[in-house]
């Protein structure tokens, strides 16, 4: 009875990745000033637009919004949420995209593990820091009155809380997970809290815990449009299908500058081979190298050979690369 359960549990686990996905689609939007915030949805939660157009002004741009196809009856449809907004924007016919649906992708893209993300903790701040080295200096002054040195010990204490924080930006981690049989990849990005992207585009949203409050954020800036996933105190995970131009094979990286890289071979176990990069062919094994991380090898398939690496990325990213199938 035991192994019954552990078998089922063990395919419950499998099968978590790849049924908890919200679609995620784009739709144009043709607006006239003057508009500042404005909101849309398909039914489900909100997408909410920052914008800055003057009177007068128009504009044509995509917006995201959840879409959750097949649930209830037909495709739901974005519209505007206020009707006071719907005289300052519309919904173009005829351009709404949404992803293919998350069960047609391969088995072996949809069961890996979700990447792990680090929580970096707010600090103290100069002002903060500044606040309470004084407060300290002004207590210890007070030494020979002990009830005022306790009051102003309480006040002060108090009084930091409505300091600012200093603003925390939470790592962001990417994948790159390639499936080598079918020729496609999925792009997964994820952060706590808030996951900021660029031009709206469409896909699959993942948060956890999933019972917490999920929207969706686009702004407009002198800097270009980028739209964030927002839910508090939770994990943030954006899938979408990409393109690669070149794949990683035997003989070279293909165009990608691997800062460590691991192979494993059926029936055998992870190899690390060091750096990779230029036009090198794969590097032999290198002895008493450490192997892959736990979370980066969770999920995938038995019986064929996989390529994991750590890439090169900008400050603040970490980028892997996951492919199945690696020859």
């Amino acid at each position: 009875m035991r192994s019954v359960l552990h078998i089922l549990s063990c395919v419950l686990a499998l099968a978590a990745p790849g049924s908890a996905q919200d679609p995620v689609g784009v739709v144009e939007l043709e607006l006239t000033g003057p508009v500042e915030t404005i909101g849309i949805d398909a039914g489900f939660e909100r997408t909410d637009l920052s914008l800055g157009l003057l009177s007068g002004e128009t504009r044509r741009l995509w917006s995201p919004f959840l879409s959750r196809a097949r649930i209830g009856s037909g495709e739901p449809t974005p519209r505007i949420t206020d009707p006071d907004e719907a005289r300052r924007a519309r919904v173009v016919p005829g351009t709404v995209e949404r992803p293919i649906e998350w069960a047609e992708l391969p088995v072996s893209l949809k069961s890996r593990g979700l990447p792990a993300l680090r929580t970096v903790r707010p600090e103290v701040g100069a002002l903060r820091f500044a606040w309470i080295l004084a407060a300290a200096l002004l207590v210890l002054g007070l030494r020979r009155r002990p009830a005022m040195a306790a009051l102003l010990g309480v006040a002060a204490g108090l009084a930091v809380t409505w300091i600012p924080a200093a603003p925390v930006e939470q790592p962001v981690v990417r994948v790159l997970e390639g499936d080598l049989r079918s020729g496609r990849w999925l792009q997964v990005r994820g952060s706590r809290e808030r996951l900021q992207l660029g031009e709206p585009s469409a896909g699959w949203v993942r948060h956890l815990p999933q019972a917490a409050d999920l929207h969706l954020e686009l702004r407009e800036s002198a800097s270009g449009v980028t739209w964030s996933i927002c839910s508090p105190k939770s994990r943030i995970y954006f899938m979408e299908e990409v393109s690669i131009p070149s794949t990683p094979g035997l003989q070279g990286p293909g165009g990608h500058a691997f800062g460590e890289v691991w192979l494993r071979e059926p029936g055998a176990a992870w190899s690390p081979r060091g750096p990779w990069a230029g036009e090198e062919r794969l590097p032999d094994e290198l002895e008493g190298a450490p192997g892959p991380p736990g979370w980066l090898v969770a999920g995938l398939p038995q019986g064929v050979p996989i390529l994991a690496g750590r890439l090169t990325a900008e400050a603040g990213e970490e980028t892997w690369l996951r492919l199945v199938g690696f020859l």
